[in-house]
């Protein structure tokens, strides 16, 4: 991991801090640690973007049929 300021590697078991995730809402979602909280993020993005690239198809088509 990198600093964000600095851009300076840090020493990930001497520098960073641990976080306790707290969840609220979808009971099916376990996030205990931060690859599961990784891995959640990252399917939330990838949900996301598959709903925006059907979105841009669907108005891609409707254009199409108004010319």
């Amino acid at each position: 991991i990198a600093d964000a300021l600095s851009g300076e590697k840090l020493d990930t078991l001497q520098q960073c801090v641990a976080i306790h995730v707290v969840g609220g809402g979808d009971a099916a979602v376990v996030i205990k640690d931060a690859h599961s909280l990784a891995a959640w993020l990252k399917a939330q993005h990838e949900e996301r973007l598959h709903k925006l690239n059907a979105e841009n198809d669907a108005a891609e088509e409707l254009s199409q049929v108004r010319h």
